[in-house]
């Protein structure tokens, strides 16, 4: 038995596997769906692991054609999803990684990870910190760093991060 739409608030719910995979956007156009993501194995959700809520999907605002974009954090309890937390937690050790970074270089840049993902008052100095940080571990770190945030990252920080249209 797969999940599905099965009440008042599946209309406008999303299923997305543990590392983020979209496997429906909106469960009510896709019918069931497996239990287990079919590109990676990982458990897919509908609900937030933290306090049972719908992933919801806010669909009304996207223009026609539009790719929705995957929340990274709870709208009804504020928790991190598990996609979220696992690449905080790689962007994190790749940090380790980078090795033309002083450690407390690196320790700043692993400091700004979360303020990059949640946009508050921190973001702009994150987005500073991270470009100067990353320019001088070198195109190498770069790129890595952006393969593992790409995906969590709002398109205005990943722009102003990595650059790009």
């Amino acid at each position: 038995m797969g999940y599905g739409p099965s009440g008042a608030d599946s209309q406008d719910t999303a299923a997305i596997c543990r590392n983020g995979h979209v496997v429906a956007s909106v469960l009510s156009f896709h019918g069931p769906v497996g239990k287990f993501c079919e590109r990676c194995g990982a458990e897919i959700l509908v609900r937030c692991p933290a306090c049972d809520h719908a992933i919801d999907v806010n669909s009304g605002s996207l223009a026609f054609g539009e790719k929705w974009p995957r929340p990274q954090f709870c709208r009804e309890c504020s928790a991190a999803y598990p996609w979220t937390v696992a690449a905080m937690e790689a962007a994190r050790e790749l940090t380790g990684e980078l090795d033309k970074l002083e450690t407390e270089e690196q320790a700043q840049l692993a400091a700004a990870i979360p303020d990059l993902l949640a946009d508050g008052p921190r973001t702009a100095l994150a987005i500073a910190r991270t470009k100067r940080l990353l320019a001088k571990a070198g195109t190498v770190a770069t790129d890595s760093m952006r393969t593992v945030l790409v995906d969590v990252l709002s398109r205005v920080v990943e722009r102003q991060v990595f650059g790009g249209p």
